[in-house]
């Protein structure tokens, strides 16, 4: 399973380019095909997400739902949200919001198989240090038994909220970007 997390925060890019980006990270990474299996995508309006999972060819697992405007850290794109969302190529289920109550979600979630092999993926933008904001994601992997995730984490949340939960792979660039 390939992966790319997909930033765009600061960035003004057209979809067609950014794919261009995205097709020539995955060809360097090894993915089969020319694109990652799954994009999780952050700073990412809704219309630019639908016009990506298009040009992606990942558009038959899309939906609205699989988009989420969730309260960004201050500053965070001028307006206080900050949008996160999930692609892939692969069809996702139960997809929807990770809710911090009913006003305000902390990211998007969904179910995906590959290989036969059913797992969460996640794209969580947890703004607060003390990772309150990943609370969600916990209780729904608790009421699932844990099953096997897939995490995008960005914003302010300390990642020893995870320790023991997952395993940490950080990418050679932490700059907005593919």
């Amino acid at each position: 399973v390939t992966v790319a997390a997909c930033d765009l925060s600061g960035r003004q890019v057209t979809m067609d380019a950014l794919a261009a980006e995205i097709r020539a990270a995955a060809q360097a990474s090894g993915a089969a095909g020319d694109s990652p299996d799954f994009l999780l995508l952050r700073h990412v309006g809704a219309d630019d997400a639908l016009a990506l999972a298009r040009v992606m060819g990942m558009q038959a697992s899309y939906r609205s739902q699989h988009h989420q405007r969730v309260r960004g850290a201050g500053g965070d794109s001028g307006s206080g949200f900050v949008g996160v969302g999930l692609l892939s190529k692969h069809p996702l289920y139960e997809g929807g919001p990770l809710r911090i109550d009913k006003k305000h979600s902390a990211g998007v979630s969904a179910a995906a198989v590959v290989g036969g092999t059913k797992f969460r993926v996640a794209c969580v933008y947890a703004a607060d240090a003390d990772g309150g904001g990943l609370a969600a994601l916990l209780e729904q992997r608790k009421a699932e038994r844990n099953p096997p995730a897939l995490l995008g984490l960005s914003g302010k949340a300390g990642r020893e909220t995870l320790s023991g939960e997952f395993t940490e792979v950080d990418s050679a660039d932490v700059g907005a970007g593919i």
